[in-house]
C-alpha cells in the first residue's frame, strides 16, 4: 500500500463525520489491483458494481493481491500474493453492490456484499452499505460500514488461511456476527456509463460489536491505522 493511497483515504474519511467511539478491530484486510466493473442502467439510472480478484497469468487486467490480518490476540495474517487468485486453491475476493440516486458530482448510495475465501473454502462474509462520492475527475470512493459480517468455518479446521502463507484462529469472542468499516477507490468512469478494468482498492476493518451504535469515526480510524503499519 503506497502513501498516495493512504492519503486519499484519509481524505475519503472526512465523509464519515461524528463523533468516535474508541474500539479496537478484531480483524483488518486490504486487496489492491482489482478489478472493478460497472453496469449502468440509464433507464433507472441505476446501477451494477462489482469488484474480485484478477490475475495477469490467466489473461486479467490487473495482478490482485492483499491479506486478511487477524489483530486481536493470538494474532495472525493471512496472506494472499501477487496472481493469488491463479493459484492451486480456493482463495478468492469478491465484492459487489448495487448504486442508485446517481449524479454527475454527488454521493449516491450502494448496498452489497463481500466474500473472501481462504485456501480451502472458509470464508468471511458480510453486508455493506453506504456512500460513493466523485472526489475529482473520474476518480470515485465509497465510504460504508459492515454489518452480518461471519466467519464460516466450511473446512472445519478453524483457522483461515492465505494462498502463499500464515493463518489465524476463527474463534472469536462476541458475535457470531460482527460489524466494521469499508473503503473502496476507483478510478474508472463516473458511474454516468458502463466501465470494466477498472483498478480498485479495497481496505477495511471488522470490530467486536459493542452496545449501541458504532460510528463511522471510529470505524475509519481503525482503517488507517491499518494502512499506517503497511506503509511503514
Amino acid at each position: 500500500m503506497n502513501k498516495k493511497f493512504l492519503g486519499a483515504v484519509c481524505g475519503v474519511l472526512a465523509l464519515f463525520g461524528g463523533a468516535a467511539i474508541a474500539q479496537d478491530p478484531i480483524v483488518t484486510f486490504g486487496f489492491t489491483d482489482l478489478d472493478g466493473d460497472f453496469v449502468y442502467n440509464q433507464n433507472n439510472n441505476t446501477g451494477a458494481f462489482t469488484a474480485v480478484a484478477s490475475s495477469l497469468l490467466s489473461g486479467g487486467p490487473f495482478a490482485s493481491s492483499g491479506d486478511v490480518t487477524r489483530v486481536l490476540p493470538v494474532t495472525g495474517t493471512a496472506q494472499f500474493d501477487t496472481n493469488f487468485i491463479d493459484q492451486a486453491d480456493q482463495g478468492n475476493f469478491v465484492l459487489n453492490m448495487s448504486v442508485s440516486n446517481i449524479t454527475n458530482t454527488t454521493a449516491f448510495v450502494g448496498n452489497g456484499a463481500f466474500t473472501i475465501t481462504d485456501a480451502n473454502g472458509d470464508t468471511i462474509t458480510g453486508n455493506l452499505t453506504g456512500n460513493w462520492a466523485r472526489l475529482g475527475g473520474v476518480f470515485g470512493s465509497f465510504a460504508g460500514t459492515m454489518s452480518n459480517i461471519s466467519f464460516n468455518n466450511t473446512s472445519g479446521d478453524g483457522t483461515f488461511d492465505g494462498s502463499d502463507i500464515g493463518s489465524f484462529s476463527m474463534l472469536f469472542p462476541g458475535g457470531p456476527f460482527y460489524d466494521g468499516a469499508i473503503i473502496v477507490l476507483e478510478t474508472g468512469s463516473w458511474f454516468k456509463e458502463s466501465f470494466e478494468d477498472t483498478d480498485t482498492q479495497v481496505e477495511a476493518s471488522i470490530l467486536i460489536p459493542v452496545p449501541g451504535a458504532v460510528l463511522l469515526g471510529a470505524l475509519g480510524l481503525a482503517i488507517v491505522n491499518r494502512m499506517k503499519r503497511k506503509v511503514a
